[in-house]
């Protein structure tokens, strides 16, 4: 999906840089850690790096480019039967949230914070589809050509289109996405138990950090 993996890595770490204390050791729950992008970016930085996501195909795309972390199946709404402990930060990065339905996004920060230690950060950082985005080219080279389409439905959905052009063979992968406005964002989180510090735009993405109270 990426030419560059280290590049795509640097850009996630200024996000970890911008938005997460400096813990030493700390330990950071990635809970939508997709391809291992964020988690790799985690390890990077010091922290030990639990990592959950929802596709078992995702998880050991991770297992394969992270040495360090533990990597565990379970999607946001099962984070509280999967690990037990408090983490220092909580970040989820990219469509997890908003590839939920709308009334499973509460319950998917209620479980984000429960998993945060008391004064511990939380960090989402999403695409805002509550605005037209335009289809991109991710990918074009010897490699592999990797296109994301985002189709705007009567319903508000987005249906999200990754065309890929490789080796393999062309094929589409197909998601249903529900836009969350960056307020309705900042007012989930609040609800669920954190006080909001900072909440901007940056690289295309929507990014609320808050501390767990």
């Amino acid at each position: 999906m990426y030419a560059d993996w280290d590049g795509q890595v640097e850009l996630v770490e200024q996000l970890l840089l911008g938005h997460l204390p400096v813990v030493p050791g700390g330990a950071l729950l990635d809970c939508s850690c997709g391809n291992g992008v964020a988690v790799d970016a985690g390890l990077r930085q010091g922290w030990t790096v639990t990592g959950l996501d929802g596709s078992p195909a995702m998880v050991a795309i991770a297992q394969r480019r992270t040495r360090g972390a533990d990597l565990r199946m379970a999607g946001l709404t099962a984070i509280r039967g999967t690990v037990s402990r408090r983490f220092d930060a909580v970040i989820s990065v990219g469509n997890a949230l908003p590839r939920l339905a709308p009334d499973e996004v509460p319950a998917a920060l209620a479980q984000m914070h429960s998993a945060c230690r008391r004064g511990g950060t939380l960090m989402v950082a999403i695409r805002d589809f509550s605005r037209p985005l335009p289809s991109r080219i991710w990918r074009d080279d010897g490699v592999a050509r990797v296109q994301a389409r985002f189709q705007r439905q009567p319903d508000r959905t987005i249906r999200y289109v990754l065309e890929v052009q490789d080796a393999a063979g062309f094929r589409a992968h197909v998601s249903t996405l529900h836009p969350i406005s960056p307020l309705e964002l900042e007012g989930i989180v609040a609800e669920a138990g954190f006080a909001v510090r900072r909440s901007h735009e940056s690289g295309g993405r929507w990014i609320v950090s808050a501390t767990a109270v």
